[in-house]
């Protein structure tokens, strides 16, 4: 949109045809310099596509330099109806100008945006409800209209204003690539230069080097607009307060000391501008809350200990382990530091998919909001429903999941953390078991992707740059039709739908076979149990073999012969935890309860030598009975055991019974020379069930 001003200027430069001075357009047109300045960018934008540009001298001015050929354009373009505004665009543009200045006529509104009085006073009242959302006042006076209220309110609402207008997928492509596609989107932001833009990223990877940490892409735009808007404000003289008891802790970390030192050596050199403590003390909560990656230290600890609490008692609640729980403990650690900052320092965010998990994942995000809160409670610490859809979404993530079998490579793209790259990746495994997630990469990575490691990019947001092979955008949550493109550039099939059909195939072979032998009374009952059974829905049919059997207790996956031996107690309980945890008797807490035990000197574990028995309680975290055995190539050596280990038996139990015969059979085994012959010349664990098999059944 052009206003008439601005076409009022376009006419001056074409009747001059010469240089005019700023100064000189503002004085003739009755407004400010910087008023001058935007209509010029409004004007340089609107003319690039038709190849007519504005020519600068610093020391003559502008003038409109073209050739005889492009003056029939000109007219035309002077000539054209003037566009107007959608009512929403145009309240945000209002916004904008209230934010930028201290005060605006009623009138200069009125002339910029071709609107009449009434229509302004209508515009000014939502916007009042809007400003009164940022904890500001609009408040008419006198024919002017001005915004009250706090300096760090009125930066925060110019920003969502900036995030609304332009993404942060948008921003970061124009930061990263000189051939982005997107500058004219940019150039409505008056004070974004280019050559400061592109300074600041420098600045901001300096500041993730010098500390060792890596910010997420939405960190990345958010410290830099961050900086950039406080300089601007400071150029004006608006500086922001801060509570000086937080501002004194915030001093006392590495982030404020390396953020000072980087102010000084780089920001006020380059800006002319002398950065208060208190502009220091707010970049550094934007780098304390947009970090992804971190060093270990203390803090971190401690995040661990909160991941784990709240895994253990969301596996409590939904009373089933969390596959790959260790893994979800770790990206949530990581999630939580940044989290419980902007907890503290009150910097809400929001979850884009947050609609989409209360429709699917609605009990999932109620309960995980009530165990955070719960965990969180003895810091002082309470996170909103956004917050905690994060949390949700990583815990999400080991609820259910499926074997690969790979054979596309896929790389997943996504800006706000692990979360949301995780729970998209048990999505598409869910989906397509065949592909191979070969990269999960933020949008700075996408410039290192090749052909030879990724067939396929799938990205939760836009991409602006020019990727070698194909990619889409899709919901973390992948919609039907997600799903459907997904398989059209894949080349392979919906496996569900394949997976249907071939059990229906089957069952329709197993009925011909049975009716050469026997006539079959209910055809559509049978069918529609045959259909269960093969998809694993068998709860209808009695168990096949009776409880407390070697078949059910310890199956063939859970032997494991001839590991590696671990080098601390943790690992070694996991060994015999993790097919434990895989066939779903077991949760974190239980594995976390057998390695406080055999940390105590009077831990009971070791039965006789070179063998040990982990077990406990079958009150923590145990939703099932099972054992897993696992050898080891050599003997393992650990101080908390004191002798040396050769074998593992790790058992969970539901009750007092269930086991006992199962349990027998494992310690006369132990007795039994052929057994133990087995055990030390094979490497199949197939042997060892076949082993169990036959002594149960009185063969051997």
């Amino acid at each position: 949109m052009i206003s008439s001003r601005q076409k009022k200027i376009m006419e001056q430069l074409v009747h001059n045809q010469d240089y005019m001075t700023v100064e000189e357009l503002s004085k003739k047109f009755n407004v400010s310099q910087r008023t001058i300045r935007h209509d010029i960018l409004m004007l340089e934008s609107s003319l690039k596509d038709k190849d007519i540009f504005i020519t600068r001298n610093r020391k003559f001015g502008l003038k409109l330099d073209i050739d005889s050929e492009k003056w029939q354009q000109v007219q035309s373009f002077i000539d054209e109806k003037i566009e107007y505004l959608s009512p929403e665009s145009r309240s945000k543009e209002i916004a904008k100008e209230l934010l930028e200045k201290s005060e605006v006529a009623f009138d200069d509104l009125i002339e910029t945006f071709k609107i009449s009085d009434k229509t302004l006073i209508s515009d000014l009242a939502d916007l009042k409800a809007w400003f009164n959302m940022q904890n500001l006042k609009l408040i008419r006076e006198k024919g002017k209209v001005k915004i009250s209220g706090r300096e760090l309110y009125r930066r925060k609402a110019y920003l969502y204003l900036i995030k609304e207008e332009a993404s942060g997928e948008k921003i970061l492509d124009y930061l990263l690539y000189n051939d982005s596609k997107i500058m004219n989107v940019l150039q409505w932001k008056r004070w974004f230069q280019p050559k400061d833009m592109h300074y600041l990223f420098e600045v901001v990877s300096e500041l993730e080097e010098t500390l060792s940490i890596v910010f997420s892409d939405n960190g990345y735009v958010a410290l830099i607009l961050h900086i950039y808007l406080s300089l601007e404000r400071l150029k004006k003289e608006h500086f922001v307060a801060m509570d000086e008891k937080l501002l004194t802790e915030l001093r006392q970390t590495e982030e404020f000391e390396t953020a000072e030192k980087i102010v000084k050596l780089r920001i006020e050199p380059y800006f002319g501008i002398k950065l208060p403590l208190t502009e220091i003390g707010y970049i550094t909560q934007h780098i304390l809350t947009a970090q992804k990656e971190y060093k270990k230290d203390q803090e971190d600890k401690e995040c661990l200990e909160l991941a784990k609490k709240i895994v253990i008692e969301a596996e409590r609640s939904f009373k089933k382990p969390l596959l790959t729980s260790r893994r979800i403990i770790e990206s949530l650690a990581m999630h939580l530091k940044p989290a419980i900052y902007r907890s503290k320092y009150n910097i809400k965010i929001c979850n884009p998919l947050f609609s989409e998990l209360q429709q699917e994942y609605k009990e999932l995000l109620e309960t995980i909001l009530q165990i955070t809160n719960e965990v969180l409670a003895p810091k002082g610490v309470q996170f909103d429903q956004q917050e905690a859809s994060y949390i949700a979404m990583h815990i999400g993530a080991g609820i259910e999941q499926r074997p690969v079998s790979p054979i596309k490579r896929i790389a997943i793209v996504c800006s706000s953390g692990l979360g949301t790259v995780n729970i998209l990746q048990r999505r598409l495994l869910d989906i397509y078991p065949q592909v191979n997630i070969v990269k999960k990469c933020s949008y700075k990575d996408l410039k290192d992707l090749t052909l030879k490691e990724v067939d396929l990019v799938i990205s939760t947001i836009d991409i602006y740059y020019n990727l070698s092979m194909p990619w889409i955008k899709v919901s973390p949550l992948l919609t039907r039709e997600n799903e459907r493109k997904i398989t059209e550039l894949l080349g392979i099939p919906d496996q569900r739908e394949a997976k249907e059909l071939q059990y229906i195939n089957t069952v329709n072979e197993v009925i011909k076979i049975v009716e050469k032998s026997s006539d079959i009374k209910n055809r559509s009952k049978l069918y529609k149990e045959l259909i269960q059974l093969f998809k694993g829905n068998n709860s209808f049919l009695p168990i096949s073999y009776s409880e407390g059997t070697i078949a059910q207790l310890l199956p063939e996956e859970s032997i494991v012969l001839m590991a590696d031996p671990p080098s601390t107690v943790e690992e070694m309980i996991g060994l015999g935890t993790a097919p434990l945890k895989k066939r779903g008797l077991i949760g974190i807490e239980y594995e976390e309860k057998l390695i406080e035990m055999i940390k105590n000197p009077s831990h009971h574990f070791v039965i006789t030598e070179g063998i040990i028995f982990p077990h406990a309680s079958n009150k923590l975290g145990v939703w099932g009975t099972g054992f897993s055995l696992v050898t080891f190539n050599k003997p393992v050596v650990l101080k908390e055991v004191r002798t040396s280990i050769e074998m593992m038996i790790t058992m969970a139990a539901v009750d007092n019974k269930k086991h006992v015969d199962v349990l027998a059979m494992l310690i006369d085994a132990l007795n039994n020379e052929s057994f133990l012959n087995l055990l030390k010349n094979t490497y199949n664990s197939l042997d060892i069930y076949d082993w169990f098999q036959k002594r149960e059944g009185n063969l051997l």
